[in-house]
Formats: C-alpha cells, structure tokens, sequence
C-alpha cells in the first residue's frame, strides 16, 4: 500500500513506486495476495493462500480484500532459505 498524488505519473518496479516528476521511490509497506504471490518468487495464488491458511504468513484484511505485511514475507523467505 502507497500514496501518489493524481497530478504525478507512478510507474511501477519490483514492489516500487518510482514518481516520474520527482524521481523519488516509495516502498510498498504491505502486498494484495497476487502482489504478495509474486514477491515471493511467482508462486501461485493458490499457494499463497495455502500458507496463509497454514499461518505460515501472517495477513490482515480490509473489508473484502487481504493483504500482508512486507515484514511478514521476508521473515517467511529468510526463515525458508536453504544453505
């Protein structure tokens, strides 16, 4: 989740916000399900939600629409790495 003001142009890169007027970066705090999906590694949604389910990553909701912390995928992707 992100705020940009309508009168500047977003573009997207790698979980980013680059402003086009202003050339700055601004980090998404939190990830929707696909987003998250994606940062991950392009898992499936399917998977996704499975270790949603699992609480193997934690999430919160907002009305209808799920997300998780970008706190919460690291943690799951460092605890994961093989050595």
């Amino acid at each position: 989740m992100y705020q940009y003001s309508s009168i500047n142009i977003p573009t997207k890169q790698a979980g980013k916000e680059v402003n086009l007027k202003t050339h700055s970066v601004v980090e998404k705090v939190a990830y929707s399900v696909k987003d998250a999906s994606e940062y991950v590694g392009g898992i499936n949604e399917s998977t996704m939600y499975r270790l949603l389910w699992d609480k193997a990553i934690k999430s919160y909701k907002i009305g209808q629409r799920r997300f998780i912390l970008k706190i919460e995928l690291d943690k799951y992707i460092q605890e994961n790495m093989e050595e």
